[in-house]
């Protein structure tokens, strides 16, 4: 036994369980971490009159644990499971298994859309209906807009909170969110006296010095990238690994990351950083059971090998209550691994940079550089064109530096295939839009040579760089020189007006001048 049965006291639906209930507890197990519903499973020895029945009309009933006199719960929640185990050589055991409040978070998964999103003010809004309150709200980077569709609420929460660098838990209604540097509690664990096992771990198989973020801003086409080196997050060791002596430049990319501003590409870097330095010296131990001891408290640990002792920041932690061990706490501090729904990552598809054009074999194809990428170049790539075969199709192909789509086929970036081309912040060549509504389209080259439909008008205009034109409208059908001389046709009227001098000559051929009247006037 590492340490006496506390006063335990039970309350379900604000009624307290009978002494004699509580004597039938078998076992006691409380989970708690990072980012996830605290679990608490009760198992009684069924040797209490209707036991088994009262339980079964329990399910959904809150449920509140206390441990003596402790101001600090040791769980708070709601019934959710209750399971009936019989075997020939024992009585019946009775489980009862609750979650904390988040656990409604997992039943709620509606698709909408999310704007300007703040992580603070997302976990009060998916909270607030609970009854929850949001602890020490402060701001975070805006992710501009946030489509939820394959995601509960919890999932959408922990995902954010994660690429964030954030992770939450819940005591009773009040909600903590803390990075992986967690929060001051006064606790000190001494091997010997209230920490009764540990094991430490300095691994270097995360070690990294720094994190490069690279993504895109699909709906401007604009790169985004940040290099962060400073750690948040410090643990007893981590300075002593030296990732030189590994063989590795301590460098870690993250590529193609959708991130919409600078600020996201940093704090995802920051992120990655944090966690994979929260990873090189962890801690694993059972201590003396303290209801205090919850996921994100930093707890200073002492009476072992000087270069390990220090401040640590409990990820998970498993409070048992039996007859056999009394009331321990198993702790953990790896950085949390929990699983949600599958990550959105842009393995189908990114956006690159027109390299080459000058294709060797002179099949159309292009060479593209990928930023988020670390700015590798592509082999010679197919672009996708309407209406492409033997001597025909409409050849218009990206030029250099035009930013292009990208399709990976089977998710592979070595075999792209070019989609198309994008504008980003780019200028138009025409304006299109006309009382919100596409009124015109428009062909134009590098050089400026243009073809435009225009619904407005009616009409079809082919324009040169120097400003010669052929226009065709309802009115008028008409070719103009820059210089003004024009040949004009209407329904009553054609018209030939030269700038210049007019030539008309036919050389070795007649020419023929046919009208009812005809007129030569000086002008």
């Amino acid at each position: 036994m590492y340490s006496t049965v506390p006063r335990i006291t039970i309350e379900i639906d604000g009624s307290a369980l009978a002494a004699g209930v509580i004597q039938t507890i078998h076992e006691i197990r409380v989970k708690q971490m990072l980012s996830l519903p605290s679990q608490c499973e009760i198992i009684f020895q069924e040797a209490h009159e209707n036991i088994s029945a009262a339980a079964l009309s329990k399910i959904g009933a809150a449920i509140h644990i206390q441990i003596g006199h402790q101001k600090q719960s040791l769980f708070f929640g709601q019934i959710t499971a209750v399971e009936q185990h019989y075997t020939a050589s024992i009585q019946p055991l009775i489980h009862i298994r609750a979650y904390d409040l988040l656990h409604r978070l997992r039943k709620h998964q509606p698709v909408r859309a999310h704007v300007k999103v703040d992580f603070y003010q997302l976990a009060e809004e998916l909270t607030h209906d609970l009854g929850i309150t949001v602890l020490e709200k402060e701001s975070t980077p805006i992710t501009p807009r946030l489509v939820q569709y394959r995601q509960s609420d919890l999932e959408l929460l922990s995902e954010l909170g994660k690429s964030h660098g954030l992770y939450f838990f819940l005591n009773k209604h009040d909600l903590r969110i803390t990075s992986l540097d967690g929060y001051e509690t006064g606790e000190h664990l001494t091997l010997g006296k209230n920490l009764f096992e540990a094991r430490f771990s300095v691994n270097a198989d995360t070690a990294i010095q720094s994190v490069s973020a690279t993504g895109w801003n699909l709906q401007q086409t604009v790169a985004h990238a940040k290099d962060v080196q400073t750690v948040h997050k410090k643990t007893p060791a981590h300075e002593f690994i030296d990732t030189t002596r590994l063989g590795t430049d301590g460098q870690c990319n993250i590529v193609d990351y959708n991130c919409q501003n600078d600020d996201l590409a940093e704090i995802a870097a920051q992120s990655e950083l944090d966690r994979r330095v929260a990873q090189q010296v962890t801690l694993w131990g059972v201590t003396e059971g303290n209801p205090n001891l919850t996921p994100g408290a930093a707890v200073q640990v002492s009476g072992i090998a000087s270069p390990l002792e220090g401040r640590y920041v409990l990820t998970e932690i498993c409070h048992s209550i039996s007859p056999d061990k009394g009331f321990i706490s198993e702790i953990n501090t790896a950085a949390p691994t929990f699983t949600t729904a599958p990550a959105k990552t842009s393995r189908n598809a990114t956006v690159g940079i027109v390299s080459q054009v000058n294709d060797p074999d002179n099949l159309g194809r292009i060479k593209v550089s990928l930023p988020t990428y670390n700015h590798i170049e592509t082999d010679w790539l197919e672009v996708l064109i309407p209406g492409a075969g033997a001597d025909k199709g409409q050849l218009i192909l990206p030029d250099v530096d035009d930013t292009v789509l990208l399709l990976f086929v089977n998710e592979e970036p070595a075999q792209p295939i070019v989609l198309g081309g994008l504008y980003g912040e780019k200028p138009l060549p025409h304006a299109v839009v006309d009382e919100g509504i596409i009124q015109r389209f428009v062909t134009q080259t590098a050089g400026k040579q243009r073809f435009l439909l225009d619904d407005t008008e009616n009409a079809i205009s082919i324009e040169t760089q120097n400003g010669h034109c052929i226009s065709m409208t309802p009115a008028a059908i008409g070719i103009t020189r820059n210089n003004g001389s024009s040949v004009t046709l209407t329904d009553d009227r054609m018209t030939i007006h030269a700038k210049t001098d007019l030539v008309i000559e036919a050389p070795g051929n007649s020419i023929t001048i046919r009208g009812k009247r005809i007129d030569f006037e000086e002008a």
